[in-house]
């Protein structure tokens, strides 16, 4: 019984081994599949962006959150041989394949997110040479944010965090930093300021993003505290929103 499978394995080899001697490279590419080869070296990055808002002067780089867009390209690292329109562009997302999506010289795949802030995809890019042999398999894993709000004293370069002190005497204005809403420009959001628990009425003021505090001159006998809260709602998704607050110290 052995020696017959072993015989039948001796027969197959030669058998593969006289196919590709005769036709070498299609049918290579076929087996190489078949086989589920992956490629010795990859001439391709996957580099993705987001829909999500974040301010014009923002160094960092913005993070999807829910609803919006993801959007990935596959790019050559460098000058290859091939056209890459030319090639076959394969995309699977989470591990399914995204047949609507892929397609000859379909290097970009882009996707509405559906998940929750803290969960995360994870897309594939297999491309396929005219000969249909696999010579780049990438991957890349996205995380989904939560909205979130920075705050910022005018004329300083640091955002603020927990507390800050101030003289007293002094007008000061804290602006409210949006990062990550699935919006399209900051009037698109509600902004709530509330000063220990006590609502500040912005009317009046030219940006509800902004609140103006003005600390009146005197000695005080000892540090006082003001609890400073500040709420942003998108208008087109109440289910998005963040908050923020601030102890400011008064001496």
């Amino acid at each position: 019984m052995f020696k017959k499978i072993f015989h039948k394995i001796l027969f197959l080899t030669a058998l593969i081994a006289l196919v590709i001697i005769v036709f070498p490279s299609p049918i290579w590419a076929q087996i190489n599949n078949l086989l589920g080869q992956t490629p010795t070296t990859n001439d391709f990055v996957l580099s993705w962006s987001t829909d999500s808002y974040v301010p014009p002067d923002y160094e960092g780089k913005a993070m999807p959150t829910r609803n919006g867009y993801i959007k990935v390209v596959a790019q050559p690292i460098k000058k290859l041989s091939t056209n890459p329109d030319s090639l076959y562009y394969r995309w699977l997302l989470d591990g399914d394949v995204q047949g609507w999506a892929g397609g000859q010289g379909k290097a970009t795949f882009t996707f509405q997110v559906t998940k929750w802030p803290g969960d995360s995809y994870t897309i594939e890019s297999q491309i396929l040479d005219t000969n249909e042999t696999l010579i780049s398999d990438e991957s890349v894993t996205v995380q989904i944010a939560q909205p979130t709000l920075l705050l910022h004293q005018e004329n300083y370069e640091y955002f603020l965090t927990n507390s800050f002190q101030t003289p007293t005497g002094q007008d000061i204005k804290i602006n409210a930093v949006p990062l990550f809403f699935n919006i399209k420009k900051i009037s698109d959001i509600n902004w709530y300021w509330q000063i220990d628990g006590a609502a500040v009425s912005s009317a009046g003021q030219k940006d509800p993003s902004q609140i103006d505090l003005n600390i009146p001159s005197g000695k005080l006998s000892e540090t006082l505290q003001k609890d400073l809260s500040v709420s942003a709602i998108s208008q087109q998704d109440t289910g998005q929103s963040a908050n923020a607050d601030l102890t400011i110290e008064i001496y």
